[in-house]
């Protein structure tokens, strides 16, 4: 059982005005609406469907459906002058979109702009120094070196030092010596 908060109070709300919350639910919920008054939601601001009424939207007419096998008129022509301009049309059809097109100067100048908007690039046009762009990899050698370098210096210190623990203040334990031994070593 979770608690309700003002985080998840919402989900908690839709479960209940859809009848999906448990009686422990259901009085939790309540409890906390109580407290928190600001949480509740006026009938008014409720919108109640009944799954009996079927919905229609009634600007369905105004959305944009286009048959693409329909004829070119002037409420679907700039539909097919995009088509034109992104190379899309079949012959047919472009001969119709000319034909609609080709008296009217302001749907002439449409599809200039539209047909401006689409670039195609001349590949006859081949920069010259086209490899010299290309970046090279780089081999990446930081890591190793670094380890070679902190190797190299450990060499370099013990070969200076003669290769003794003298001077650096660690002792030396002969082999046969026992741990009596060497506890009276550190003391003297």
């Amino acid at each position: 059982m979770e608690r309700i908060s003002i985080f998840n109070y919402e989900a908690f709300y839709l479960d209940y005005l859809e009848g999906n919350l448990s009686e422990q639910d259901t009085k939790m919920l309540l409890q906390f609406l109580e407290e928190h008054p600001e949480c509740r939601m006026e009938d008014e601001d409720l919108v109640l469907l009944d799954d009996t009424t079927p919905m229609t939207f009634s600007g369905k007419k105004d959305l944009k459906q286009i048959d693409e096998n329909g004829p070119v008129a002037l409420d679907n022509v700039e539909h097919f002058m995009i088509a034109d301009a992104e190379g899309l049309l079949t012959d047919e059809k472009k001969a119709e979109l000319n034909s609609v097109v080709t008296n009217d100067q302001e749907l002439e100048a449409t599809r200039r702009r539209y047909s401006a908007v689409y670039y195609t690039a001349d590949e006859s046009v081949v920069y010259g120094g086209k490899a010299e762009l290309k970046q090279r990899k780089a081999l990446v050698l930081w890591p190793y070196v670094s380890g070679a370098v902190a190797a190299a210096a450990v060499v370099a210190i013990m070969l200076l030092t003669g290769g003794t623990n003298s001077g650096l203040g660690i002792i030396d334990i002969p082999q046969n010596q026992g741990f009596a031994q060497l506890r009276n070593a550190q003391k003297g």
